[in-house]
């Protein structure tokens, strides 16, 4: 009798241990099997691509052609999610596959006004890019287009943005301001003129008739550095009515 119930007890511990280790497993597994690794699908092949995903548990939910140069055309380049993600199985997936895109030429610019440009470059299904840089050119005046990005000449794809480097005109050349104060006001605009920059003149009223016509204040100080894009002021006495 005693034997007998031993027997039972142990019996009905095994069972229940067994049940415990299959409930777990079971469940683990089941808890796995609702997630996978995302695969990488970039450089694959379209047809490789849907197998993979397939496959793996997923569904391809957006599949869109689009042009492209860079790489080969029927491969993936573009895929969401992120490949080695973990995501959960039956989760939609995104790709993005090359086709042949069209290119163009980039038109030689060089000596072309930069209001220009925008119509030129479109005639090659171009556009100007909206970051323009300016340099010193001892050749082409301000304006004109000195150099792009990417050359003249290149083959681009339809469409790509050309960076443009514009001329400001020539470098300014310096120079000392000189003290025109008491010259005659023709002979300080034959000083001044021949240098580039543009001149000013104020007029005041002065009580001796002597500095008449006579340069009696001036705009920068004797001495000041300056160049052809200086605005020079001078103020010139005239006769008090």
């Amino acid at each position: 009798m005693l034997r007998g119930c031993l027997m039972f007890v142990f019996t009905l511990f095994f069972v229940s241990l067994f049940s415990l280790v299959a409930g777990y497993f079971m469940y683990t597994q089941l808890g796995r099997s609702e997630t996978v690794t995302m695969p990488s699908l970039v450089g694959l092949p379209q047809e490789e691509a849907v197998k993979v995903v397939n496959r793996t548990g997923l569904n391809l939910a957006d599949m869109e052609w689009v042009d492209n140069t860079t790489q080969p055309p029927g491969t993936v380049f573009y895929q969401s999610p992120r490949p080695l993600t973990t995501v959960k199985r039956g989760r939609d997936v995104s790709i993005r596959v090359a086709r042949e895109g069209k290119t163009t030429v980039i038109p030689v610019l060089r000596g072309m006004d930069e209001k220009n440009v925008p119509l030129e470059l479109g005639k090659n299904n171009l556009s100007a890019d909206t970051v323009v840089a300016r340099a010193y050119s001892p050749t082409l005046p301000e304006g004109q287009i000195i150099d792009t990005f990417p050359p003249g000449g290149a083959e681009v794809p339809e469409h790509t943005a050309v960076s443009l480097l514009v001329s400001r005109g020539q470098r300014p050349r310096d120079y000392y301001m000189p003290d025109l104060i008491s010259s005659r006001e023709q002979e300080a605009r034959a000083t001044i003129e021949p240098l580039g920059a543009s001149v000013t003149v104020e007029r005041e009223a002065v009580p001796q008739r002597s500095l008449h016509g006579i340069v009696i204040g001036q705009t920068p100080k004797p001495g000041e550095r300056v160049n052809s894009r200086t605005l020079i002021n001078l103020t010139v006495g005239t006769a008090a009515n």
